[in-house]
Parts: structure tokens; C-alpha cells; sequence
């Protein structure tokens, strides 16, 4: 067996099994929704640091696998990422078709459209 033959069994060997990107994504998809989950369990029980991390992982990968987590949006300061519990730490209102949803920890103020 040449010098070749034999970097080209060890190449073989050593390359890694890739996942394709619609079942990385679907499966990122999956672990997102059960962090979130995870996140509004921990937040009710008072562990925030905990629930924070968790919110942290599951932002982590919707970024890495370009996964959207607009459908959570709304549940989390984008500013300072705590967690919502109206009205703890929250203060919601309607005006002029706009939900307003202002953070007590940071004082952050997010405006969200509404038709009603």
C-alpha cells in the first residue's frame, strides 16, 4: 500500500457524518420549543437565573441554525432577557392598536401591533 492509498483510508475514516440542514433545523425547532417550555416552568417557580440560561440556550440556537423564535417574542424583555410574569416585573397596555409591554427590571418599553 502507497503513501496515497493510505492517507486516503485515514481521510475516509475520519470525516464526520453531517446532519442535512432541514432535519438540523427541525430538530433545533424541536429543542427551542421544549427550552421554552422549560424557561416559563423555572420563571413561575422563581429560579430567573435558571430560566434565564435556559432562554439563553434557545436563542443560541435559533441564531446557529437560523431557526425563528418570533413566536416567543413577546414573553421575553429583548433588552435585559428576563422573563414576563404580569404583573411582576411587567406592565402591559393597549393604546392607539399597539400592545406596550413595559420591563420593570430595565424600563424597557417594546411596541407591538395589534388589530382590535
Amino acid at each position: 500500500m502507497d503513501l496515497s492509498t493510505a492517507q486516503s483510508v485515514a481521510d475516509s475514516a475520519m470525516t464526520k457524518r453531517r446532519i442535512p440542514k432541514k432535519a438540523a433545523r427541525s430538530i433545533a425547532s424541536e429543542r427551542i420549543d421544549i427550552l421554552f417550555g422549560l424557561v416559563e416552568q423555572e420563571a413561575r417557580q422563581g429560579r430567573t437565573a435558571r430560566a434565564r440560561r435556559y432562554l439563553d440556550l434557545a436563542m443560541r440556537l435559533g441564531m446557529r441554525y437560523k431557526v425563528s423564535i418570533s413566536r416567543y417574542k413577546k414573553r421575553f424583555c429583548p433588552e435585559c432577557k428576563s422573563i414576563y410574569q404580569f404583573p411582576d416585573n411587567a406592565v402591559i397596555r393597549l393604546k392607539r392598536g399597539r400592545i406596550i409591554i413595559t420591563c420593570r427590571n430595565c424600563g424597557h418599553i417594546s411596541r407591538y401591533p395589534y388589530k382590535g
